[in-house]
Order: C-alpha cells, then structure tokens, then sequence
C-alpha cells in the first residue's frame, strides 16, 4: 500500500502499531519527527528525501514539524490481507471522546479500531 499523507502543522495520528506490516517514511517536503517505542521515547526528524523504515510490532507515529502543510510518503509492506493489523493508544481514544464525544469512539471500535497499546482491560467507553 502506498500512499501520500499531507498533514498540517504540529499535526499526525497517535500512537499506533502495525502487528504484522512493514510502515516505511520518505519526506517528501517539510519536517516530519518520527516517534517510536512504547511511549514514543525514540524519536528522529525527517528532511527532504530522509527514509525510514519501522518493523511490525514497534509502536509509531509522526508529527508535521513544519510550519506550512507538509507531506510524506507512506509505504505499508506486507501480505494484504494483514495491512488493518492497526491498534492505537488509549490516550488517541481519549482525545477522540474528548472532542467528539464517547459515541465517536463506541462506532470506530464497531468498525473495527482497537485502542489497546498496553492496555490489560477492555474499553469503558462503552459505558458512556
């Protein structure tokens, strides 16, 4: 899968794994910081035409560091049947409530999200 992704500035998704495929960056204009490990602890800053490649299973995310809207090519690797082997960070679950309210997050798990990156319970969003 490949795939352009234009992000306004100090915008990107949250936290998020790839169990099973292969997420590999180029900048192709802007800044882009790459995150990764459980909290996103490890982190590098992309320029023009920088690469990097993350394996399956290794939390992720990356931000527009620019101060226009920047893009980035996205290329997911792997067999296709497994390329929505997603899951997210809680806190993404929480922002979504929060500006959406707990309904949003109720349907996107119904189409399939999961929001449990080192979560040992189920959602209560659902209580809501």
């Amino acid at each position: 899968r490949l795939g352009i992704v234009t992000c306004p500035p100090g915008h990107g998704p949250g936290l998020h794994v790839h169990y099973h495929t292969h997420e590999t960056f180029m900048c192709l204009t802007g800044r882009w910081l790459i995150q990764w490990g459980d909290h996103g602890e490890e982190s590098t800053v992309l320029e023009h035409l920088d690469l990097i490649a993350v394996p399956p299973t290794v939390t992720r995310r990356f931000e527009n560091i620019s101060e226009q809207d920047a893009h980035l090519l996205v290329i997911v690797q792997g067999e296709r049947d497994k390329f929505d082997d997603i899951d997210r960070d809680p806190v993404t679950a929480e922002k979504i409530a929060a500006k959406f309210g707990n309904e949003v997050v109720v349907r996107l798990e119904a189409a399939g999200w999961k929001f449990s990156i080192g979560r040992e319970h189920e959602t209560d969003y659902a209580k809501a």
